[in-house]
């Protein structure tokens, strides 16, 4: 059986419907700045498997998501197999990552953040 019996094409449709198809979103990045595929797929419910690089740590604070050194790809396949082998484990790391960004990441609470720093830095000046 070749790839075209195992991958399928299902057209556009909304990101966070896309994400809900997969079982874990994996980030192997070298190097990222604030990854916005983390942010939407934690509000989907979808379980992370990704190198601890850029902004991601901050993205993950607080949850379970378990953060893999870059280019230890034994440490990522590892990860791997431990989320997609225990539905329980993915589920639990799903749910805290989609609380975290639910709390954290939203609209309201990113313009909260960004004024009470302009109004900190105003109070300096």
């Amino acid at each position: 059986a070749g790839l075209a019996d195992r991958i399928r094409f299902p057209g556009p449709m909304p990101a966070r419907e896309a994400f809900k198809l997969g079982r874990a979103l994996v980030v192997p990045s070298r190097a990222e700045s604030f990854p916005y595929v983390v942010l939407e797929a934690g509000a989907a419910g979808v379980p992370l498997i990704s190198t601890n690089v850029g902004g991601i740590p901050e993205i993950v604070a607080e949850t379970g998501t378990t953060l893999i050194p870059p280019e230890d790809v034994e440490a990522l396949a590892d990860a791997m197999r431990a989320v997609l082998g225990n539905p329980e484990l993915a589920k639990w790391k799903a749910d805290e990552l989609r609380d975290a960004v639910g709390r954290r990441f939203t609209i309201t609470s990113m313009n909260s953040a960004i004024l009470q720093l302009y109004y900190g830095a105003l109070g300096r000046i």
